[in-house]
C-alpha cells in the first residue's frame, strides 16, 4: 500500500466511525498526527529550510494546504445547519476559527465537527520547526509525559495529542524505517484487539459506542490511543513505498474525503437517509466519489500553484 492509499484508509476510518457505532475515527486521527510530525519534519529540512524567509514560507504553504477545502467545507456545513446553532460562541471568537482555524477545537458549536484536528495540526505547524530542531529521546520522554499528564485533566487538544507528532519527528530524524516483520506484528495486535472486542460480547462497548454506550465504554480513548500507537509502525512502512499518480490523489483526497464527508452526512442524517443498509452504501460511495472530484477538479489545481510558488522562493 502506497502511502496515499494509507491516508486515504485513515480517512475511510474515520467515515465509518461517523456513520456507525464503530468508534475508532480518533485512532486514525492520531496516525494522521504520526504522519504529519514525520513528513513536516522532512518537509522542512529538505524544502522549506532553503527558501527566503523559510518560517514565514512554511507557515504560508501549511495554511494554503489547508485552508482552500476547509473554506469550502465549511459553506457546505453551514448551508446544512440552521445559524442560531452558532450563537454559542462569541462572534470573534466563531469568525476567527472559520477564516484561519486557530480556535476551532474550542468552539461550543463546531459547524465540521472533523475540523477540531485541524486546530490542533496547525497549532502544531507553528511549533514544528523548534521542535525538530530540538527532538531527541529526552524531549520525547518529556512530552510523553506532559501529554499523559493533561489527558487526565483535559479533553482533546494539541497537549494531549502532542506525543504522536514527536514520535513522527522523532522517526524522521532518526530515518528509522520499519521492517515488514514489525510491520505485520503491529497490524496483528491490531486485528487481534478489534477481533477480540467484536467477538466477545463483554468487551463490544469498548469500540462499538452508539447513543446507549455499554459500561465498558468510558474506555473507548485509551483502547483508541492503543490503536493509534500500534499503527504508527505501518504508517511510517508505507511512506517508503512507490507512489504513483493514483496514490498522490489518494494522499489529497484524505484530506479532502476528511472534511467533505461531515456536510454529505448531516444532509443524509436531516433527511433520515442514513440508517438501512443500501442508503448507508449510497451515502459512503457519494463520500468517497465527491471527495475525489473535488480533490481532482478544485484542490490540486490550488496546490499546483503553491508548489511552484515554493520552488520560486528557493535560494
Amino acid at each position: 500500500m502506497g502511502p496515499g492509499a494509507f491516508r486515504y484508509v485513515l480517512a475511510l476510518t474515520v467515515v465509518v466511525h461517523h456513520m456507525s457505532r464503530f468508534a475508532i475515527g480518533e485512532a486514525a486521527v492520531y496516525v494522521f498526527f504520526a504522519l504529519s510530525g514525520y513528513w513536516i519534519t522532512l518537509m522542512w529540512e529538505g524544502k522549506y529550510s532553503a527558501t527566503a524567509n523559510p518560517y514565514i514560507t512554511y507557515l504560508t504553504s501549511r495554511l494554503w494546504r489547508l485552508l482552500p477545502v476547509f473554506w469550502l467545507c465549511e459553506l457546505l456545513s453551514f448551508a446544512l445547519k440552521p445559524w442560531g446553532a452558532y450563537r454559542a460562541a462569541s462572534p470573534l471568537h466563531f469568525w476567527a476559527s472559520q477564516v484561519a482555524i486557530l480556535g476551532y477545537n474550542t468552539l461550543p458549536f463546531q459547524p465540521n465537527v472533523p475540523a477540531w484536528s485541524l486546530d490542533v495540526e496547525l497549532q502544531f505547524y507553528v511549533l514544528a520547526p523548534i521542535l525538530i530542531w530540538r527532538m531527541s529521546w529526552r524531549l520525547l520522554l518529556v512530552i510523553a509525559a506532559v501529554s499523559l499528564g493533561a489527558s487526565f485533566e483535559i479533553g482533546c487538544g494539541f497537549v494531549t495529542c502532542s506525543i504522536f507528532f514527536a514520535l513522527g519527528i522523532y522517526t524522521a530524524k532518526l530515518q528509522w524505517r520499519p521492517s515488514s516483520v514489525l510491520m505485520i506484528r503491529s497490524g496483528s495486535a491490531i486485528l487481534l484487539i478489534l477481533i477480540g472486542c467484536l467477538a466477545l460480547p463483554h468487551l463490544n462497548s469498548l469500540i462499538l459506542v452508539g447513543t446507549h454506550p455499554g459500561p465498558l465504554s468510558k474506555w473507548n480513548g485509551e483502547i483508541q490511543v492503543a490503536i493509534g500507537l500500534l499503527a504508527i509502525p505501518i504508517a511510517i512502512h508505507t511512506t517508503g513505498s512507490k507512489s504513483g499518480r493514483i496514490d498522490e490523489i489518494l494522499a489529497d483526497g484524505s484530506y479532502t474525503l476528511y472534511l467533505l464527508h461531515w456536510p454529505l452526512l448531516q444532509w443524509a442524517n436531516t433527511h433520515r437517509i442514513v440508517g438501512r443498509d443500501i442508503e448507508f452504501a449510497a451515502v459512503f460511495l457519494a463520500c468517497v466519489l465527491s471527495s475525489i472530484l473535488l480533490t481532482i477538479y478544485y484542490d490540486m489545481p490550488i496546490q499546483r500553484v503553491r508548489r511552484q510558488w515554493i520552488r520560486d522562493r528557493k535560494r
